[in-house]
């Protein structure tokens, strides 16, 4: 029987303990995508108006926000867990723990991240602000971690789910591998939880990036460019054709402009509008199939490696327009996507992601109409896919723009 549905996405650290908790007590949840950054459905805000995620509706009608509120409500059903403690001293402990990770810990992380893929806009200041913050904080974590195990008792507890969970975005943009020697106590502790079975029973273990991100600043797109000699207009031209990705390529077709008119309009009129301005000569488009489908598992992890090479991908957030579906359902599906880039080259613009080798990469072309009902199909993210003869159905989809 349904327990309820939760409201969240799964790259989502306020998400991520809840869905491993449910998981624990064998709570049958509906994970259903509501990610505010790409706007709430109508039916999420008229049940929770805070516009704020995660939110859970029980199949009772019985309505919850909060993270630690709901990881406890999922955690109780269990009346033999461990997840809260041994005594009231414990549980206090934990709660403290769960709430740190809740306030300060994700705040000082996520503002030192955000600004640098572009989720907000970049400032040097907040960045170095809470770049020194977040270090902080985690310097009292790895001190108060050398002779523990976990944070309270003997046993993994909600606050080490909690607290992994906050620190995982952290580890895949900016905790990187030199930024890891600085903090051994807090980084054993923290690959001892996500290889927990608690944990890789419901999600991946995540990827930790060996290279922290980096700011890309946009390239003003109206400067003034004195004028060039023949000369150096071939040797220009000749680089550009090393690395098509360049953002000086020919702007009948503007892709910050094609990004608003799919976000504001209808699939039918979005489409309508990108073949009548595409330029073929300019840009070129790519179907994605992931090689290692045989070892997807849930729904829900699969589309949490989606997000996951999103957030990698980030660097080419400017030459890149597309989606990744996941097709089937829970242990039998498939990811395929279809992307459009700057350029003909598909490497310089998809090897800014450690894991871009994990895809096969097939040339669209947009002259044949079986290769524009699939780019239309893969970008409106309902149609089923055929397989080697098999057919699955669409079962989640996220767009990269």
């Amino acid at each position: 029987m349904s327990f309820g549905k939760l409201y969240g996405y799964p790259e989502n650290s306020r998400t991520i303990a809840l869905l491993i908790v449910a998981k624990e007590n064998n709570l049958d949840i509906e994970l259903v995508v509501e990610n505010p950054s790409l706007g709430l459905s109508k039916e999420y805000l008229e049940r929770f108006p805070k516009k704020k995620i995660p939110g859970f509706l029980g199949s009772d009608g019985f309505c919850l926000t909060e993270t630690n509120a709901i990881a406890i409500y999922f955690a109780s059903q269990n009346e033999k867990t461990t997840l809260l403690g041994k005594t009231k001293q414990e549980y206090a402990s934990i709660l403290q723990w769960m709430s740190f990770a809740n306030t300060d810990l994700i705040r000082s992380i996520a503002l030192w991240f955000f600004p640098l893929v572009g989720r907000m806009p970049y400032s040097k200041k907040v960045v170095d602000e809470n770049q020194e913050e977040a270090n902080r904080l985690c310097k009292y974590i790895n001190c108060f971690l050398k002779s523990r195990t976990f944070f309270v008792g003997e046993r993994l507890t909600l606050a080490d789910l909690v607290m992994a969970a906050h620190l995982t975005p952290g580890f895949l943009t900016v905790f990187g591998a030199e930024w890891r020697r600085g903090f051994p106590n807090l980084v054993r502790w923290y690959l001892t939880v996500v290889n927990q079975p608690i944990w890789t029973a419901a999600l991946p273990v995540p990827v930790m990036i060996e290279e922290p991100v980096k700011y890309v600043p946009k390239e003003p797109e109206n400067e003034t460019v004195p004028a060039k000699s023949d000369s150096e207009l071939e040797e220009s031209s000749a680089k550009e054709l090393n690395h098509t990705s360049n953002s000086s390529l020919p702007r009948s077709f503007v892709l910050d402009e094609w990004k608003r008119q799919f976000s504001n309009n209808d699939l039918k009129t979005a489409m309508q509008w990108f073949w009548q301005h595409l330029d073929t000569e300019a840009y070129s488009l790519w179907r994605l199939d992931y090689k290692y489908n045989d070892e997807l598992g849930l729904i829900f992890q699969s589309s949490n490696l989606c997000g996951g090479f999103f957030q990698r991908l980030d660097a080419s957030r400017k030459s890149i327009f597309g989606s990744l579906v996941v097709y089937g359902q829970n242990r039998d599906n498939i990811i395929s996507g279809v992307f459009l880039i700057k350029g003909k080259d598909f490497k310089p613009v998809f090897d800014v992601a450690p894991d871009w080798e994990s895809y096969d990469f097939v040339s669209l072309d947009p002259a044949k109409e079986e290769d524009r009902r699939h780019i239309e199909s893969v970008w409106g993210r309902n149609d089923p896919i055929e397989i080697n003869g098999r057919i699955y159905v669409a079962a989640d989809g996220k767009i990269f723009k």
